[in-house]
């Protein structure tokens, strides 16, 4: 096995642990909160801290491991997520004796949060900073597959954790699995290091930043990357639910057995995604999948029953699997030097269009009929990764230009 297989082998172990154990909580939170008394609004609360923690903490956790070295950032991100974990694990049991078990479980929710930022964006960071153009995205498919099997295995570990041990129990074993993966991390990652102290008095934050924002294709390809999230948290993470539970009367159980199936189908794509985009350059498949997701998306509010729902929904996890590898497209068009600034901008990108996305297609919904879903937020979730898939034709290819294929102009 080659020192970068064995790289992204360990990074994927440790990145599925930490990812199953986020999931490992979605189908608790709700109830637990609700042991505190908690109304919809701090349940909502509890769930979005998350995110939002991400979407400010992946740029200055990207910035603070160029600094001090990707190991240690990821170091600090594992440890956080443990303590933060352990915190929510007996904020119920605080809450018995002083009453605020809400306000430490939201806190430790935050901190969650700022672990995950840490971790996921330096994680981003030493993977593409440890692999070559030619190999990258075949690399970034593993690692991101990874993700979402922790993504599909969490919930139902989760929910057997809470049968059988309580509803604060999925946090201890969130803090358990990371754990394991900061073991696995301590031993087996390479520590790098830093920016020197000489080099480091001369290096301007501001500048950084303004140097990554103004490379134009990195940017034009974050489009894709805001597109391809805002796709997954709008249609997939909340449209879907609310318009199989309130236009067919589909329960939870069958929403859930479709997410999971929609999260494999994406896996499918991933790997042979990675490939093509090694060989042919990476502008085919991340254009493809964000023009193919669209129109696969319009077929969905058109489905009569949930063989039609089914159906569109796996063909519509296959096309944005396609999009799994992108974060090799906007690393080729990295510096090394400044790699952790720029993976805290896609990283920030794209949890911001988690977040856009259940926020806008909601209130799309909501305005075109209160009482159902139409086939409204379809449409402009449709032209939205449209236009998205052809404006990174306008973008540079390192590794396509190789095979002839370059920017439109």
């Amino acid at each position: 096995m080659n020192k970068e297989m064995r790289t992204v082998l360990v990074l994927s172990i440790i990145i599925y642990l930490v990812m199953t154990g986020v999931t490992i909580i979605s189908p608790i939170l709700p109830a637990y909160a609700g042991d505190f008394g908690a109304d919809w609004v701090m349940i909502g609360a509890l769930m979005g801290s998350f995110a939002a923690a991400r979407v400010f903490l992946s740029l200055p956790a990207g910035i603070i491991g160029d600094r001090i070295g990707n190991k240690t950032a990821m170091s600090i991100g594992l440890v956080i997520i443990i303590v933060a974990s352990i915190i929510a694990y007996f904020a119920y049991d605080i809450h018995k004796v002083f009453g605020n078990g809400y306000q430490v479980l939201l806190l430790a929710r935050i901190f969650e949060g700022v672990g995950s930022a840490f971790y996921a964006t330096m994680s981003t960071s030493y993977l593409a900073k440890n692999t070559q153009i030619q190999r990258r995205g075949f690399y970034m498919s593993i690692f991101v597959g990874a993700l979402l099997l922790g993504m599909v295995t969490g919930p139902g570990i989760g929910g057997l954790v809470a049968v059988n041990f309580g509803n604060a129990a999925p946090f201890l074993a969130y803090a358990i699995m990371t754990a394991i993966g900061f073991g696995i991390h301590v031993v087996l990652i390479k520590k790098d290091e830093g920016i020197p102290k000489e080099e480091l008095a001369q290096r301007d934050v501001k500048a950084e930043v303004k140097k990554v924002m103004s490379n134009r294709s990195f940017l034009i390809v974050n489009t894709g990357t805001l597109a391809a999230f805002f796709a997954r948290g709008g249609i997939i993470g909340t449209i879907f639910p609310i318009m199989a539970f309130q236009n067919f009367g589909y329960d939870a159980g069958i929403i859930g057995l479709v997410l999971t199936g929609v999260a494999l189908t994406s896996l499918i794509t991933i790997v042979p995604a990675g490939i093509i985009a090694d060989k042919y350059g990476r502008k085919f498949p991340f254009t493809a999948s964000l023009i193919l997701g669209g129109v696969s998306c319009l077929f969905i509010p058109l489905a009569e029953d949930l063989t039609g729902l089914v159906v569109a929904m796996l063909i519509f996890g296959l096309s944005l699997g396609l999009t799994g590898p992108m974060a090799a497209w906007a690393a080729d068009l990295s510096d090394k030097k400044t790699m952790g600034t720029a993976m805290g901008l896609y990283r920030t990108i794209g949890d911001a269009g988690f977040v856009l996305g259940p926020l806008v297609l909601t209130a799309v919904a909501t305005f075109a009929d209160p009482d159902r879903i139409t086939a409204l937020p379809f449409v402009i979730c449709f032209f939205w990764l449209v236009i998205t898939g052809v404006f990174l034709l306008k973008a540079e290819d390192p590794a396509g230009e190789k095979h002839g294929i370059g920017p439109v102009v």
